[in-house]
């Protein structure tokens, strides 16, 4: 009997010891994300290596979450305030689901930005939150495509993100998959520019039908230098590139 007893207090014991394992993980934000202003020129997170470091904390991305890693508690925040969360699914703004599936999370005039995969519709997403992870929308979509033959898709992957002067910049991974043995598939990059208001697309770069490496080599409140490699084109003159922004 006291056997007995005693496996079963043991059993209640590894029972509690694993809920609270289980319970316990990745912190809520309870910090205030510093908001920058509209002049800046703040580069966006990737889940590679690449953070956005802010004045009182970094954005990153880290196993699937959108992380706040704060200055002062020296801590790291999901970012999410929902009471009792587990930060595990899609009722938790501070989660993604996919391999590659968020990219350019920063703060930027006060808002949050992330390019976010979206399974169910093949697009990814760019979307803008407040700074507590609240109010998710979605300011721009790009069609992914499905990577069927003859098509071209777009890889939701790491890329250089920046936002300035209201916009946001990036580079889209462009594959096209080639229908028969006749073609062969085409890897090429396309630098873009979003509106974070109006959502509109502008084209910075065309998106060519051979393989072409894109990079933002610099980028400031005025400028942006767009090194291209696999392509012979005249560069664009300043009245070009503007007109185009």
């Amino acid at each position: 009997m006291k056997n007995e007893r005693k496996k079963l207090s043991l059993l209640v014991v590894v029972i509690f010891v694993i809920s609270i394992l289980c319970s316990c993980g990745n912190e809520g934000l309870s910090v205030e994300i510093t908001e920058t202003g509209a002049d800046a020129v703040v580069q966006g997170a990737d889940d590679m290596d690449k953070a956005s470091v802010g004045e009182n904390g970094v954005l990153r991305l880290k196993s699937n979450h959108l992380m706040y890693f704060d200055y002062q508690s020296q801590k790291d925040y999901v970012i999410c305030t929902r009471a009792n969360c587990k930060h595990n699914d899609k009722s938790c703004s501070g989660w993604y689901g996919t391999y590659h599936g968020a990219n350019g999370l920063a703060e930027y005039c006060g808002k949050l930005y992330c390019f976010l995969y979206n399974e169910d519709k093949h697009t990814l997403d760019l979307v803008r939150m407040e700074r507590d992870g609240s109010k998710r929308k979605v300011v721009s979509e790009i069609k992914c495509g499905d990577n069927s033959p003859g098509s071209w898709s777009v890889y939701p992957s790491f890329n250089e993100t920046y936002y300035t002067k209201g916009k946001v910049i990036t580079i889209l991974n462009w594959i096209y998959t080639s229908k028969d043995e006749s073609e062969k598939d085409i890897n090429t990059n396309q630098c873009i520019a979003i509106d974070l208001e109006s959502g509109h697309i502008t084209e910075i770069t065309e998106r060519e039908d051979k393989d072409v490496l894109c990079h933002i080599d610099a980028i400031s409140e005025d400028h942006c230098i767009i090194n291209l490699s696999g392509v012979t084109e005249e560069p664009l003159s300043d009245k070009e590139f503007y007109k185009k922004i």
